[in-house]
């Protein structure tokens, strides 16, 4: 306790004898002439601070309407920068220098026109300048603190002092003019607080002044960029796009259109139609004339076989006829045969029942013309052993001859009839089939879709119509070939009932049979190549088909590589729209973070700022208190002074009556022992 009773005493013992240079009276006058020097150089210091500031500012703002082009207002940003580069020599120029950096990097060059995404107060302003007062702004506070702190140690050692010393007028005049010399000091610290501080806002008004100019010189240079902005464009462009999509899908879809109408309707219709005349032409026009011609001209052959050689010729005219007709019709089926094989590869099933069809045809010929062979050598036969039984074999076989060949004849017609049926079996599946076209076509599109169905369907019934009607026409053509075939044969049966002689007659009515079986397999040569051209226009037709369907895919690939083209169109621009959202959001955060770090360090400035008041008002405050309980105890002391001066005062009236009144007794005294000599005289 001691040794800290000690450090105490002996601080104390030091700052008093510091405050004792204090006591003297030049201590107040010198002290207040240092904090007016130092006011009037920190004055000067600020002054400069500022001019030189202002002036970098007016600099940058020459150098920017230096190159700002007279014609059309637009500034050369690359060339700006490299002279701001060049003269920021200064402090003050190299910050606006940096500044002018960063903020260069928002700036966008967009159609020769130059956008900022970034407002320039961002960039420029008296914070990120380092254009405050910094160590200026305490300066006020720091005059008061000073002044305060002389006056009350000035204080200190007037009352330090008059310890131990009795308290009369002479010390209480020097304590009270001690008092007031200490007060000058605190006077003076207001008075440099007061004019530093007005001369501080006024320097600092005129830096925020400047910096704020050119923040607006360059906002009125170039066009801002917002998030409102760079919206309403995304939404016009959407809507343009909306508009081209849908304007490119209507011309689409009316070409493609008047192409099926054009490309794939008329020729389907014309080249079915143009076949189908032509097959219903042959079928009437040629197959009875052509029939009629080659049964002709092989029974011609016959008949004259027969008059030359009898039996031996009947024979041979017989297997002539056999093979001619197995020929013919063979070929002629394997022709259809082939030719509807190739037609197959589109149409289906069709070429499989024909074959069917044909070959049937050929194996009821093949039985047919083996049984007249036998029928025809057991005539041969029968003639050769025994000419009395000639009549008898001449009925027999002709009887035999005649019921084959209605039975062949019967298949013959049978066969044509399946046939017949095949081929409108066959053009019930062409139907289909254009149905089934139809159907595929009308999900390319409605309109060509409709129109090439009804066509098809049209042109598939009418060429129904029409081969059936062909049909028909050979069903009624073979009747009446075997109507003529059995009219000989049965003229041919009495002839040979009436002997010989009437064997010419015979022979004649052969001729015209084999006349009429000479048309009969003209007429089936004469089908089959109009089955032939059947199938090549049937060909031709589907080419138009395979034409029209090769354009849809063309179409369609063309359609799907624009929608992908629009597709990545869309999405790029979307992708490019996000991207600047992005780079938005993320500007906007920056300028937000940078206002919120402004923000935040005014706050703590302010709440230092709140500190050093509270510590300087608790300063105060002690003060104050030090200072009422000094005026206490001077009171006090000034009190007790006053009492023990007006005690003494009482002391020496009295003592001085005392004097006085035996100075009167004295006199007194003296009077009466005065000689009265003298009082008489």
């Amino acid at each position: 306790m001691e040794e800290i009773t000690a450090v105490g005493r002996t601080i104390k013992d030091l700052i008093l004898t510091i405050a004792e240079y204090l006591t003297e009276d030049w201590t107040p006058g010198f002290v207040a002439g240092v904090l007016l020097a130092s006011m009037v150089v920190f004055l000067a210091a600020w002054s400069f601070r500022v001019v030189r500031r202002t002036r970098a500012v007016s600099q940058f703002q020459r150098i920017f309407l230096g190159q700002k082009n007279a014609d059309d207002g637009a500034v050369n940003f690359e060339e700006l920068s490299a002279q701001i580069e060049r003269n920021s020599k200064g402090r003050a120029s190299r910050s606006l220098a940096t500044a002018w950096g960063e903020y260069g990097e928002t700036i966008i060059q967009y159609k020769g026109l130059a956008r900022n995404s970034v407002r320039p107060s961002y960039f420029f302003n008296v914070d990120d300048l380092a254009f405050g007062p910094g160590f200026f702004r305490i300066l006020p506070n720091l005059f008061v603190t000073i002044g305060l702190f002389f006056t009350f140690l000035g204080l200190i050692a007037a009352l330090n002092t008059m310890t131990g010393k009795a308290i009369d007028d002479a010390a209480i005049s020097g304590l009270l003019s001690v008092a007031s010399a200490k007060f000058i000091m605190s006077l003076t610290g207001l008075l440099c607080s007061i004019v530093f501080t007005v001369a501080l806002r006024v320097g600092n008004g005129k830096i925020e002044g400047a910096v704020h100019a050119l923040s607006g010189l360059i906002e009125d240079n170039l066009s801002f960029v917002s998030q409102e902005e760079l919206a309403v464009r995304q939404l016009n462009i959407a809507e343009e796009q909306r508009d081209n999509l849908r304007t490119v899908g209507m011309e689409l879809v009316s070409e493609l259109t008047a192409q099926l109408k054009d490309g794939i309707s008329g020729p389907i219709v014309e080249s079915i139609n143009d076949k189908m005349d032509e097959i219903v032409t042959r079928l009437q026009d040629g197959l009875p004339k052509a029939l009629a011609e080659e049964i002709a001209g092989k029974l011609e052959g016959i008949s004259k076989d027969i008059g030359r050689a009898g039996s031996d010729g009947l024979t041979d005219v017989v297997e002539g006829l056999s093979k001619t007709l197995t020929s013919n019709v063979t070929g002629a089926l394997q022709d259809s045969g082939r030719h509807l094989s190739e037609a197959a590869l589109k149409i289906g099933e069709l070429a499989d029942r024909l074959d069917d069809s044909s070959g049937k045809m050929g194996s009821g010929m093949e039985s047919a013309i083996g049984q007249m062979t036998s029928a025809v050598q057991d005539l041969r036969n029968s003639a050769v052993s025994s000419a009395d039984t000639t009549k008898e074999a001449l009925n027999q076989g002709a009887d035999a001859l005649l019921s084959r060949m209605n039975d062949s004849l019967d298949r013959i017609s049978d066969n044509t009839k399946e046939g017949a049926a095949a081929m409108l079996s066959a053009a019930n599946e062409m139907k289909s089939a254009a149905e089934q076209f139809g159907a595929e076509l009308k999900t390319a599109t409605e309109t060509g879709a409709a129109t090439a169905e009804a066509t098809i369907n049209e042109a598939s019934a009418d060429a129904a119509s029409k081969i059936q009607a062909a049909g028909a026409s050979v069903t009624e053509l073979v009747e009446e070939g075997r109507d003529e075939v059995l009219a000989p044969l049965n003229e041919m049966v009495n002839s040979l009932k009436t002997m010989t002689e009437e064997l010419g007659s015979g022979a004649q009515k052969m001729q015209h049979m084999s006349d009429s079986v000479g048309r009969g397999a003209g007429a089936v040569s004469e089908a089959s190549d109009s089955f032939k051209a059947a199938s090549n226009g049937l060909l031709a037709a589907a080419a138009p088909i395979e034409v029209s369907t090769s354009k849809i895919e063309t179409a369609t690939a063309n359609l799907d590589r624009n929608v992908d083209a629009t597709a990545q169109t869309v999405l790029k621009a979307a992708k490019q729209t996000a991207e600047i959202a992005n780079e938005t959001m993320e500007r906007a955060r920056d300028v937000l973070d940078g206002k919120r770090r402004g923000i935040e360090d005014a706050l703590e400035g302010v709440q230092a700022v709140v500190r050093e008041m509270t510590g300087q008002g608790e300063r105060l405050d002690d003060v104050d208190e030090k200072l009422g309980r000094a005026f206490e105890v001077y009171n006090q002391k000034v009190e007790e002074a006053l009492g023990s001066i007006k005690t003494y005062v009482s002391e020496v009236q009295g003592k001085f009556g005392e004097g006085i009144d035996q100075l009167q007794a004295v006199v007194d005294q003296a009077e009466d022992f005065a000689p009265q000599t003298r009082r008489a005289s």
